[in-house]
């Protein structure tokens, strides 16, 4: 099978006023996936995927070492499946998402060039049939470049408690709803699991870029 993957996940940039109390950090995180549908004898056969995220956040910094701040996101998903080069729209369908995060990070640890932090958010989404909170905590670790840049390692939640509550239609009266909650270590983000929303699974890495204005 012939896969075209385009990905430009973890691109983040942050400019702050300054590394210390009362410094704002504002960042953003743009992803992008791409699968192209596999060709048998120059026709498309099979599924084409395309997700996109797009997801801006403020940090305000109360003293060196604690900040708190908010995300908001968006995401799409599309699913193409093709048949002999047809599309087939019965299978196809397309998705999106909205998150809105409030959070707080704290750093220890505090090297000359390494800084170990911790951050708690709460996440409300909101998508296609479907919404979500999710209480998450991930740890992280910053490495200083020089005066303006720095980077960062983190990883997605390693410790969470969430809900996802689904909405189907019902012909035949008042829809139908479904609400699932669940705590516990490396499981899945409700977002993505449709056959098992609460599955173990490994937190996923993020790479962030900071530069530091001043």
């Amino acid at each position: 099978m012939k896969k075209l993957v385009v990905m430009a996940i973890a691109a983040l940039m942050a400019m702050s006023v300054n590394a210390g109390t009362g410094s704002i950090v504002v960042s953003g995180n743009f992803g992008l996936d791409i699968t192209a549908a596999p060709s048998v004898d120059g026709e498309k056969n099979g599924t084409a995927t395309t997700s996109f995220e797009l997801a801006p956040s403020l940090t305000y910094f109360l003293s060196d070492n604690f900040g708190v701040g908010g995300q908001i996101g968006y995401a799409s998903d599309s699913k193409n499946v093709y048949n002999n080069g047809d599309k087939n729209k019965d299978a196809s369908e397309s998705t999106s998402f909205f998150t809105i995060e409030p959070f707080a990070r704290y750093y220890f640890l505090n090297g000359e060039k390494f800084k170990f932090f911790g951050q708690a958010g709460l996440e409300f989404g909101a998508g296609t049939n479907i919404t979500t909170v999710t209480l998450g905590v991930k740890p992280g670790v910053q490495y200083i470049v020089n005066e303006k840049f720095s980077v960062e390692l983190s990883l997605g939640n390693i410790f969470s408690i969430a809900n996802r509550t689904d909405t189907k239609e019902n012909p035949t009266g008042k829809d139908i709803k479904t609400s699932q909650t669940t705590a516990g270590f490396f499981i899945n983000n409700p977002r993505y699991a449709e056959a098992n929303p609460y599955s173990l699974g490994f937190a996923p890495l993020s790479f962030t870029i900071n530069y530091h204005l001043k």
